[in-house]
């Protein structure tokens, strides 16, 4: 719930997808400049929500969650 105002900030079409598995969220997002990653990895940890964001050539990968 905290992250769901965080991932609303994302522009329309960004998550290609989305998984759920062992308590995590995995998302993976369209390609975009470091500088909105950087934010959102900010307001994430703003918002007290672990993530482990990581950037490839491809998009963005950002896992969410967990105990």
């Amino acid at each position: 719930a905290r992250a769901a105002p965080v991932l609303a900030a994302l522009p329309v079409g960004s998550v290609k997808s989305a998984s759920y598995a062992d308590a995590h969220w995995t998302l993976d997002l369209t390609r975009t400049n470091a500088t909105a990653i950087g934010d959102l990895d900010a307001r994430m940890r703003g918002a007290g929500v672990p993530a482990l964001v990581a950037t490839s050539a491809t998009g963005t990968r950002v896992r969410i969650g967990g105990p």
